[in-house]
């Protein structure tokens, strides 16, 4: 933040300036300064004022280039904050950004299911390269205003909410990428719709053997990943995605030693998933080995190198497998914290250590 601060003194190159204010927003949402990144957003005024149109610096846009050049991710951002400060709890500012970028969109757009993200193969874009394209339009702005509602519906618990988010914005332009399923899986498991849950599971199965075989030509996912030793990181993506779906299912059901297994399955593949790792561990204490659990969570943290696993909710899990082992579990907690304190980043939740106040 200090340096992008620093080089904001140091240009007059209106674009700079807004990419420096950027990262400076960006950095002061991770560290919790919301009333910092607000104070910024005044300071750059209203986003589509003469001050931010391309026309008045023809020195620097120099194709005739049209309309405000501010950079998409700052009006998302700026959506964002209310929600992050708690003063929009009807995601408003996300909803009218929504429509902001739908006045944007081409005429064939509109329609239900005429979505046609194109990328520089002729193909449709996938959700994948939706997030990672070069060249973005106001369609795939229009896509990242859309999940960003329904990751806000679903971190809150509206749940519902979050089905017709996808249903309406998001379905219809991706209706067969395995992410989206995924991820509409998951919110079914939160329901606890183990019926439609199935049915997607099918789904993502199906959609998963069909890439395997027009990659590989080998017919079942189990019999790929049988016949490797390694795999590529397309396919590492792909068997992790599965993999963890089907850990999750069986967690639904109870079944906490198969689960382990897969989520064991998963980190063979990926070592340094720490979502997988914290919910084998949960498999483990529901499974009745609490200190199994433990174990597995310290020798994730307790490593010369635990950067890669030192995410809150993982760390707040051990701390709470540690209440439960231990009347006094204080100095237990204490001996976590200072392990891993000089890996901390600055916008780490240290209340996750559950340690007392003094």
């Amino acid at each position: 933040m200090k340096l992008a601060q620093k080089c904001l003194g140091q240009t007059n190159d209106p674009q700079l300036k807004l990419q420096y204010r950027l990262c400076v927003i960006i950095s002061m949402i991770k560290l919790r300064m919301f009333d910092g990144a607000e104070s910024e957003f005044r300071d750059i005024g209203e986003f589509d004022s003469s001050r931010y149109l391309c026309s008045n610096f023809p020195d620097i846009f120099t194709n005739n280039q049209d309309g405000s050049f501010i950079p998409f991710n700052l009006r998302l951002l700026f959506a964002e904050l209310p929600v992050y400060m708690g003063k929009d709890p009807n995601l408003d500012a996300l909803y009218a950004l929504l429509s902001y970028c739908k006045l944007h969109l081409q005429p064939s757009a509109l329609e239900p299911f005429q979505y046609k993200l194109i990328n520089q193969s002729g193909n449709c874009l996938s959700l994948t390269e939706l997030f990672s394209t070069e060249m973005p339009s106001w369609n795939t702005f229009y896509c990242r205003v859309a999940f960003s509602i329904a990751s806000q519906q679903i971190q809150r618990g509206d749940y519902l909410q979050a089905l017709q988010t996808f249903e309406k914005h998001i379905i219809p332009i991706f209706p067969n990428d395995i992410h989206v399923h995924s991820s509409l899986l998951r919110v079914y498991f939160q329901i606890g719709n183990m019926d439609t849950a199935r049915i997607l599971m099918e789904k993502i199965e199906k959609i998963a053997a069909t890439i395997i075989k027009s990659r590989h030509g080998i017919d079942t996912l189990d019999q790929f990943v049988s016949s490797r030793t390694e795999f590529s990181s397309e396919d590492t993506d792909l068997m992790v995605l599965v993999l963890s779906d089907r850990a999750l299912f069986k967690m639904t059901e109870d079944d906490f030693k198969g689960a382990g297994h897969l989520f064991s399955q998963v980190l063979k593949l990926e070592p340094t998933n720490c979502d997988s790792a914290s919910n084998r561990a949960l498999c483990l204490l529901y499974d009745g080995h609490l200190m199994e659990s433990v174990t597995a969570l310290e020798e994730l943290l307790f490593q010369a190198e635990p950067f890669p696993f030192i995410q809150e909710p993982l760390v707040f899990n051990l701390c709470t497998l540690y209440d439960l082992a231990w009347l006094n579990s204080t100095t237990k907690k204490e001996n976590l914290f200072i392990h891993i304190f000089t890996h901390l980043t600055d916008d780490f939740d240290v209340s996750v250590f559950k340690l007392p106040t003094k």
